[in-house]
């Protein structure tokens, strides 16, 4: 692996890491049987990028 690789898997990390953070002791609900936690959160924008797809498009209205 790389040196370059190493880093961005770091920061990568680091992001989620700080997303954990500022999440912890929030409670977010869903369509499910209790909280849904930061993990489970992740995991779903990454399988349903579209969201973020529709964000980016939302965030473009306010420029």
């Amino acid at each position: 692996m790389t040196k370059d690789k190493i880093e961005k898997i770091q920061k990568l990390n680091s992001e989620i890491q700080n997303f954990k953070a500022c999440y912890e002791g929030v409670e977010l609900w869903g369509g499910r049987d209790g909280p849904v936690t930061s993990d489970t959160l992740i995991a779903f924008l990454i399988e349903n990028p579209h969201f973020q797809q529709m964000a980016d498009k939302i965030k473009s209205l306010d420029t």
